[in-house]
């Protein structure tokens, strides 16, 4: 579920925002989480703690392998994403692969939600960039973007850096 989803001290936001997407289809995340099932179809922990994650990188579906070790700001708290659930590890695993495929959790501070989407899904994804001050472009987008949901697209927002709590005068 997308409430599970939690970032850390990263700042890859716009992984985090694609995770949250494809959690709304739990089916999204089984596809990238390779032979770590439980009997309830749930990720379970490995047995000998590697992990088999898909990332589509460049266009190829890889299996980036890794393992349980992960970054940890003070005992039971990672330092980067996480679930909401602390016995889920599905989140941290899959930041983590994706890290490795791009070279590591540096190379993936900043970037966009439908770079990530791309990366996690397969399919050739797009990206718009919008100018609100225009006249009715604010309009224009929320046309496009229903458009789009209405046709069964994956959708996800980003704007610019600043903070979470920044807001322009059409609400984003």
């Amino acid at each position: 579920h997308p409430e599970e989803v939690c970032q850390g001290g990263l700042g890859d936001c716009w992984m985090i925002s694609a995770l949250s997407i494809l959690a709304l289809k739990p089916e999204r995340i089984e596809r990238l989480i390779v032979n770590t099932r439980d009997e309830t179809h749930n990720v379970s922990a490995s047995r000998h703690g590697v992990y088999c994650v898909r990332i589509c990188k460049n266009g190829y579906w890889q299996n980036v392998y890794i393992d349980d070790y992960l970054p940890m700001r003070s005992p039971g708290n990672l330092q980067y994403a996480k679930c909401r659930n602390k016995e889920e590890l599905w989140v941290p695993l899959i930041e983590k692969a994706f890290a490795k495929a791009h070279g590591s959790f540096e190379a993936i501070e900043g970037g966009f939600v439908h770079e990530a989407l791309q990366d996690l899904t397969g399919p050739q994804a797009t990206g718009y960039t919008i100018h609100l001050k225009t006249d009715g472009a604010a309009d224009e987008m929320w046309k496009a973007a229903r458009d789009a949901y209405d046709s069964g697209y994956m959708l996800g927002l980003g704007s610019n850096s600043g903070k979470d709590t920044d807001f322009s005068d059409q609400g984003i």
